[in-house]
């Protein structure tokens, strides 16, 4: 026989809570449980199980800390003593918590944060978070394709180059890692043989301005912007995906084989070797540009040149005849000749 007191029972519920509303207190609550379990998974995840009485020690927002009790600071303060500390977050684990500095969920990067600022070692919370950005960004942009990082990819790729110039010993520890893993990602992403020719084009559209701007902004990223472009000509050898680049790739490398080399000393010795024999000043400007031909740069407009063609070469035409008149140092003219030369006997059509 059919009663009815179910379907009685759950509509006078549901009428309840469609007549007042959610109910906060209970929010609050399933918040903190929710927090609590997460807090549980992390320790077993670390496998260290006394960081959860560290982690749940530390000072969580809430619906209590109000204008009553905002007065109230020691309800915003750790209880456990500092002598805990080496047991609740022993040295070996804190590296292991970097990455949850940028974990989704706030209450839980707050906790970590504040045993982080609570721990005498990590009192410089500062570097603490970029070595932490430093390790969680390998995890998260390896293996991305261009359409998910187009939006960021010049920022991240500035941050990393400023990175490799900071004074932090335990930044210069941690961003070799990071600077390695940018650079394949950034050639992976400017390969055609490993992602869609749309998304390699305009990655290499974005990636191209971005490195010649880099080579004229930092000294230090130079080395790593040549390698690039380098790996970069070589993965495009026999398709047209650099040719539109020529004209903007060749006046900078031709300038970088002067800028290379230690100028400043090298001129004050040629100064003085021209001033006491003349033969010996020939002699040494000779080895000097012998140097600037066998350098990264111009191996770099060796693999340019047959992707030189009719259209480009009369807009690079102009630009080098500039460097050749006006150029900087001996080598920077020295390699328009050459380079031309290669051009002439190479790819006679397009002069």
């Amino acid at each position: 026989m059919f009663v009815g007191t179910p379907d009685t029972q759950a509509r006078k519920e549901a009428k309840d809570a469609t007549a007042t509303g959610p109910n906060s207190l209970k929010i609050t609550a399933k918040e903190r449980v929710d927090l609590l379990k997460d807090l549980m998974f992390l320790s077993r995840e670390l496998q260290h199980p006394p960081l959860f009485i560290g982690l749940l020690d530390q000072p969580v927002g809430s619906v209590w800390t109000g204008e009553v009790l905002r007065e109230a600071l020691d309800l915003q303060m750790p209880c456990l003593p500092d002598e805990l500390q080496d047991h609740l977050c022993p040295k070996s684990l804190r590296p292991k918590l970097y990455c949850y500095f940028f974990h989704p969920n706030a209450p839980l990067r707050q906790a970590v944060v504040s045993m982080a600022a609570a721990t005498s070692q990590w009192s410089r919370l500062r570097v603490a978070t970029r070595e932490a950005a430093v390790q969680a960004a390998q995890s998260l942009f390896r293996g991305k394709v261009w359409p998910d990082i187009a939006f960021v990819f010049e920022d991240l790729w500035t941050i990393v180059i400023k990175l490799m110039d900071d004074m932090e010993e335990r930044i210069q520890a941690v961003v070799k890692p990071l600077v390695r893993m940018m650079r394949n990602l950034t050639l992976r992403l400017c390969d055609a043989k490993l992602g869609k020719p749309k998304d390699v084009e305009e990655a290499i559209k974005a990636i191209i301005p971005l490195l010649l701007k880099s080579c004229e902004r930092y000294v230090h990223a130079q080395p790593l912007c040549f390698d690039v472009i380098r790996e970069m000509v070589k993965a495009a050898h026999g398709t047209p995906l650099l040719s539109a680049y020529v004209q903007d790739l060749i006046p900078p490398l031709l300038v970088s084989l002067s800028m290379m080399e230690n100028s400043s000393l090298l001129q004050y010795y040629q100064f003085h070797v021209d001033a006491a024999n003349s033969d010996k000043g020939k002699e040494l400007e000779a080895a000097r540009v012998s140097h600037s031909r066998d350098s990264e740069s111009m191996k770099l407009l060796r693999q340019l040149v047959p992707l030189v063609t009719e259209e480009n070469a009369q807009s690079l035409a102009p630009r080098t005849r500039d460097s050749l008149t006006r150029g900087v140092g001996a080598n920077t003219r020295v390699g328009v000749c050459d380079f031309w030369v290669a051009v002439c006997a190479e790819r006679p059509s397009a002069i």
